[in-house]
């Protein structure tokens, strides 16, 4: 199960990072357009806050998806079996609740309000990430070392 689940964190990882990718190029464009929209004269200040916060709304997304995809690559290349059984089960619902929670982070980029403080999809889904990181951790606490072995002597 934990091959599996590694292979899988790695595809959405690298998947992640081509999204990561697309929401910057987008992010460039709507930024450039609302900077065009700032240079017009007549622009409230209440339009230009807006701005702002729209701005600053795809930034945060955009920051997530890519700390989701660090995430699921590091899982995908370290993530390891353990002979303890709540260890393993630790692992693999973290595992799980990672692989939920990131396409619902990357929908929150397209579908939640950029412009508005209560995204609560977004806030949802970060905590929702965030607690299986800390699943994995708890799983690698105190946890024995594996015996490290002698290099093979060289004739």
């Amino acid at each position: 199960m934990i091959g599996i689940l590694s292979k899988i964190h790695i595809a959405i990882g690298i998947i992640s990072i081509a999204i990561f990718l697309y929401t910057g190029s987008d992010m460039r464009r709507i930024i450039k357009e609302a900077d065009k929209a700032h240079e017009v004269e007549g622009v409230t200040v209440e339009k230009r806050l807006e701005l702002v916060e729209v701005r600053s709304g795809m930034r945060a997304n955009h920051v997530y998806i890519m700390f989701t995809a660090l995430i699921n690559l590091a899982l995908g290349l370290y993530l390891t079996d353990h002979r303890e059984t709540w260890r393993r089960i630790a692992r693999i619902i973290g595992s799980l609740v990672i692989i939920a929670g990131n396409p619902v982070l990357i929908a929150t980029y397209f579908m939640e309000d950029k412009a508005s403080v209560d995204r609560p999809i977004m806030t949802f889904a970060v905590i929702f990430i965030f607690s299986a990181v800390l699943l994995h951790g708890v799983s690698r606490l105190a946890e024995d070392p594996e015996p490290e072995r002698d290099p093979q002597p060289t004739n």
